[in-house]
């Protein structure tokens, strides 16, 4: 699932603004809605290879519980073995060709990337990780979010985790493990077995130069799920976006930038207009309207 892509990106500024605790055997981010009266419902990320940690993921969390007033958790699934933030300049001196030095230090950088991301794919295999993503949600799901609409955004790394629990696997309570899911240039997917066992509303953000998710498996992914008449759907293609562009975007870049913002506010619309429509058919379910 992995390319030079996966490992290159830009640290945001900005001050994450929510808290640390921890939540069904995980250290989670919290970011609190502004209006704690009126929340809308549970959004759940899955982060990146970069993991719970980087501040953007933290930054992000933030932007979407005040813009979509949800409560969002961003919990510690990696268990502490994130790629370091410290890796995020290895790649472009790995790749760099300006003078001989750098062709010299490029055994080094192999080195050093090597020592940052293979404990990360041994220690967080999905044989490994799936399991500790399902059991947080069905623990979420009976507790926090038994009676509220619960959402997932996942990028990356945490795209394919979303995306296995879209396949609406039901709960005690009735409700299905999780009512919406966005995904972020989601790496890891079997294309077109994965799509084909989505149950629950699913929307993609991806670029046309994601060297992970490469376009001809998004028009077999897109087509897969126009076939779908049952749930909502879509796919959403950014022209120039590499992979990670939702997370790890260059700021100072406008059309990064811009496209950055574009797909936050794609995972923000979608969660709003599918977890409300989750809501309305549950409380049909109840006999409350």
């Amino acid at each position: 699932m992995s390319c030079a892509d996966c490992f290159v990106g830009t640290v945001h500024e900005g001050t994450p603004a929510g808290y640390i605790t921890e939540l069904h055997g995980l250290a989670t981010y919290v970011a609190e809605p502004s209006d704690k009266s009126r929340v809308r419902g549970i959004v759940v990320i899955i982060p990146d290879a970069w993991g719970w940690t980087l501040p953007n993921t933290r930054v992000l969390a933030d932007k979407m519980a005040g813009l979509g007033n949800f409560l969002v958790y961003l919990p510690d699934f990696m268990k502490g073995h994130a790629v370091p933030l410290t890796s995020l300049d290895i790649v472009p001196s790995l790749l760099s060709t300006t003078g001989w030095k750098t062709w010299l230090y490029k055994p080094y950088h192999f080195l050093r990337l090597m020592f940052s991301i293979v404990p990360f794919f041994i220690r967080n295999r999905f044989s490994v990780s799936v399991p500790i993503v399902r059991a947080f949600f069905q623990s979420l799901r009976v507790h926090e979010a038994a009676n509220i609409p619960l959402g997932v955004a996942g990028y990356c790394w945490g795209g394919k985790h979303a995306t296995i629990l879209a396949s609406g696997e039901a709960q005690p309570n009735g409700w299905p493990l999780v009512d919406s899911v966005f995904v972020g240039h989601p790496g890891g997917l079997k294309v077109p077995q994965d799509i084909e066992k989505i149950r629950v509303p699913y929307s993609v953000a991806v670029g046309d130069r994601d060297f992970v998710l490469k376009q001809k498996n998004v028009l077999k992914i897109t087509e897969t799920l126009n076939k779908r008449k049952d749930i909502l759907t879509e796919v959403k293609i950014y022209p120039g976006a590499r992979h990670g562009f939702a997370l790890r975007g260059n700021p100072g870049d406008k059309q990064e930038k811009s496209q950055g913002e574009a797909a936050m506010w794609q995972a923000v619309e979608w969660l709003l207009e599918s977890l409300c429509k989750a809501e309305e058919f549950a409380r049909v379910g109840k006999g409350m309207l």
